[in-house]
């Protein structure tokens, strides 16, 4: 994936990135029906992007289940350092995930990074509980990383370490 007008500096950060990408596993879980514009997303990432693995299942009526079930395909059946879970209903783009993985560093700090997406109902997936422990939906897009105290798990990049650690506690 090269681009002719990044500064030598843009390529060297790109090739890190891409770096990373191959350690990096995309997992989803469907219902029963996987939607087309996701599909579409994800066949263009893969002509873009060498991503490390693929774990996916099958839901039914129970997501949570089938994201447990992703996990622990990912911990015990890939090498990779990043799971990057999606949800079947959404659309992203190349950028998108380029940019989730921009934010990582090989370090044991890497942090949990989550895409803000809208759900269907038109609530946003991401953000911080009051202190009466009501939660209140981040108001606007975020132009930069801001830390939150919840997001959603439609487009989340989770490092190995976050989840083996929270596996064994």
């Amino acid at each position: 994936m090269k681009d002719e007008s990044l500064s030598p500096e843009e390529e060297v950060e790109l090739e890190r990135i891409l770096d990373i990408a191959e350690v990096t596993a995309i997992g989803f879980a469907s219902g029963y029906t996987v939607y087309t514009k996701f599909m579409e997303s994800v066949i263009h990432l893969m002509q873009q992007v060498k991503i490390g693995a693929m774990v996916s299942t099958i839901s039914g009526p129970a997501m949570m289940d089938a994201r447990r079930d992703i996990v622990e395909g990912f911990l015990n059946d890939t090498a990779c350092q990043y799971l990057l879970m999606l949800d079947t209903d959404i659309e992203f783009s190349v950028s998108d995930v380029l940019t989730a993985l921009s934010h990582v560093s090989y370090s044991k700090s890497d942090p949990v990074v989550s895409g803000l997406y809208v759900d269907s109902a038109g609530f946003r997936v991401a953000g911080n509980f009051n202190p009466d422990g009501g939660y209140q939906p981040l108001a606007e897009p975020p132009t930069s990383p801001t830390a939150v105290d919840c997001a959603g798990c439609g487009f989340v990049l989770i490092p190995r370490t976050v989840l083996e650690s929270t596996l064994h506690t």
